[in-house]
Order: C-alpha cells, then structure tokens, then sequence
C-alpha cells in the first residue's frame, strides 16, 4: 500500500491489485470500512495534522480475507496566518498548530523551492527575521508553511503553505486650510510611523492608530505652506504624499454607491472643479466636474472589492485639495 498524496484533510491511497479480488475494504482508525472496486482511494473530510491507521483487505464471493499490516498516515498542518508584512518590518509573524513538533517553518519564494528562510514557532507563534534578505523586497510574493519536524530534517514534512505580499504602508492626507491647522491621514493600521513636514521642515512622527489615523496640529498655518506625509516601518521610508494648504472652499457628498456598478456619483459645494479616486490610498485620474453641482468618477475595474477602501477627493483650479470623504459601498 503507498500513500500517493497527502493535502490538510485528505489523503489517496494505492496498492497493487490482487488475484480473485472482487472489491477492496478500507479501514481508518479500524472504523468501518469503505469498500471500493479499484485498487486507489481517496479518503476525505478528515481533520488536519491528524493521524490516521490504515489498513486494506480484499474480498470476493468466499468472503472477506486478512487485513493488511497497518500503516500510519498524517495529514499535513493547516495553512498558517500569517501578519501583513510592511517592508522595513524585521520580522514576520504569524500563528500556526501548537504542538511540540511544530517548532519550525520555511518562507519560500512563491510557487517554488526557493528557501528564503528559516523561522521559529513557540507555542503555535511564528516568527522569522527578514529584514535585509534579499529576496524581500517590495512586490515580492512569499509562500509560509510550517513543518512536522526539525528544519534540519531531510524527512520533516511540509504543511500547507499560505501565500503573502510585501507590501509598503501607503499614506493619504486630508485637506489643510487657515482655520483647520491639523495635519491629518491615514496610512496602515498600527505602529506604522508617519514623518510630518511642513515648507520641508519636519515637525514631528507620529504612529497610526489602530484603524490607521494620524493627526497632528500645528501652531500656524500660512497661504504658501506645503505639507507632506512620509511613511516609516523600521529604517525603510516608504511612500509620500504632499499637498499646499487650501485658500479656497469646498465640499463633496458622495452617494452610496452600488458595487459593480460603473460610476461613483455625488455632488458638491464651493470652488471644486475636479476630482478623484482614491482606492485603497491609491489617487486615479482627476476629471472635471460634469457642472455647477454634480460630480461623475468611473468606477469600472478600479473598485474590484466591496472591501475597498474608498474616497472621493476634490481638487480647485491649482490642484489644492479641498475636501476628502469616504464612500460606502453596498451590494
């Protein structure tokens, strides 16, 4: 008997067929048995990192014959959870089984064999240091999985692998005028450091909340101040935004909007002639508005998820920006 495969909750079984048999009985953990006319099974609906005794015996019209020799067989450990991982993190964590074998697991390069690193798992937490590899650079898709086994051991197995991106922390800035002198944002959630500036002059670093906000009031604000935003996760500065404080007014309202549908519609107030997307902190195409009150932006291949995070934003005639407001998504 050879076990052909073996998945989180399945495995395929096959053995070599034998004189005067007219079916085969399978048995999994002595339970009763599952007959099958072919010389390969696949048994399914099982529990993952589990071990199961397998045994076959055959029957024909003379009835059931001896049971084979019992062979031992463990499905492999779930797929791991792995946290976002930030460029400039030092280290990735995740969690995995909390079992005494499971004390390792491998980081590879995506659909290959390509062994990034090596981490450690304590009590079902991982964590493997990966700042500076490099493989671990922006964009880069890594495969996690944990092993059944030391990492040294040629014969430790593998479980299943989840798959993630390393991502930087992108950021988005809120209008800035002479009576709101707060720079404010969003960038990732938590303990994403967020560099500050004002005329190219920082002012402070702040952290983002937990929902990824960040805030900071400035003493005095002037017409022909810029301000600026800057990401930081360890010693790595990520990505920029800049805006000059608002001279003009503005407002927009934006109307639920239905997902699947091809345009994100609102309207708006004061001295707003165009505006954007701004996708999952990503800014599409500024467009003009359609007139004195009303407001179009495609939204066709752009919002691909209704958990997108989505925003509208309005800029006046020198590209200021006004008026920044969320869009809720249903559908």
């Amino acid at each position: 008997m050879v076990v052909e495969q073996i998945t989180e909750t399945s495995f395929s079984l096959s053995w070599g067929v034998l004189n005067n048999a007219e079916s085969y009985l399978v048995y999994v953990n002595e339970n009763e048995a599952i007959q099958t006319v072919d010389n390969t099974i696949v048994i399914t609906g099982l529990e993952s990192f589990s071990i199961y005794s397998i045994s076959i015996s055959a029957e024909n019209v003379n009835g059931e014959g001896a049971k084979s020799t019992p062979i031992i067989v463990r499905t492999l450990i779930p797929a791991p959870v792995v946290d976002m991982y930030l460029y400039g993190t030092l280290y990735l964590t995740g969690i995995t089984v909390n079992d005494e074998n499971v004390t390792n697991f491998r980081v590879y390069a995506a659909n290959t064999d390509d062994l990034v690193a090596v981490g450690t798992v304590e009590n079902g937490v991982m964590k493997a240091y990966l700042w500076g590899n490099s493989q671990v650079v922006v964009g880069a898709r890594l495969d996690v999985c944990a092993l059944d086994g030391l990492h040294t051991d040629e014969n430790a197995l593998e479980g299943v692998r989840t798959t993630f991106e390393v991502t930087i922390p992108l950021v988005a800035l809120n209008a800035l005028t002479l009576e709101n002198k707060t720079i404010s944002g969003e960038t990732s959630p938590g303990n994403v450091n967020v560099r500050l500036f004002k005329k190219g002059v920082q002012q402070t670093i702040v952290t983002s909340a937990n929902d990824g906000t960040f805030s900071y009031e400035l003493d005095s604000v002037e017409i022909s101040d810029g301000y600026t935003a800057t990401t930081q996760v360890g010693t790595a500065h990520s990505s920029t935004i800049s805006y000059y404080v608002s001279t003009t007014t503005g407002e927009l309202t934006a109307r639920n909007y239905e997902f699947g549908t091809d345009y994100v519609v609102g309207t708006y107030t004061g001295n707003v002639v165009r505006v954007a997307l701004e996708v999952n902190f990503v800014i599409g195409a500024k467009v003009p508005v359609l007139n004195s009150t009303d407001f179009s932006c495609a939204a066709t291949d752009i919002i691909t998820s209704v958990d997108d995070k989505v925003r509208v934003l309005g800029f006046d005639s020198s590209n200021r920006l006004l008026s920044r407001i969320p869009v809720t998504i249903g559908g």
